[in-house]
């Protein structure tokens, strides 16, 4: 059902933010995730800038770029692989002191690669979930 509703957005709107908001609506509810953004990927400069996010209510992340290769999206860009970290992992700053004022434990970074080329970066972010004692 996630994709067929990110499929129609897509085919429904030319309006780009539509489908991010769809995107990222369906990725939080069937992952279950707490937040989630997405990075926009700058061939020119090399670096990443956020371009939407939903649960970081932020918004000294869109002033910040990462360039290709430094820390954890960096590289995670760079090796073109997903790249998980915990509170205690986190190398950049601001993403760290997010992460502690939010509740956050577990991050990963995961590219977005298409043909070869690489167009951003998925970030997704999770509470400790606790279980239940029936």
């Amino acid at each position: 059902m996630a994709l067929r509703n990110i499929d129609l957005a897509i085919l429904s709107s030319f309006d780009i933010r539509v489908i991010y908001d769809v995107f990222l609506h369906e990725m939080v509810s069937l992952l279950q995730i707490d937040a989630v953004s997405l990075l926009e990927f700058d061939e020119f400069t090399q670096e990443f800038k956020l371009k939407v996010q939903k649960g970081l209510p932020n918004e000294e992340l869109k002033k910040q770029s990462i360039k290709i290769g430094r820390f954890i999206p960096g590289k995670a860009a760079k090796e073109r692989r997903i790249i998980k970290a915990s509170l205690e992992e986190m190398d950049e700053l601001l993403r760290k002191r997010i992460m502690e004022e939010q509740g956050f434990n577990i991050y990963y970074a995961s590219p977005m690669i298409a043909k070869g080329k690489i167009l951003g970066m998925v970030e997704i972010l999770r509470r400790r979930r606790r279980r239940r004692m029936d």
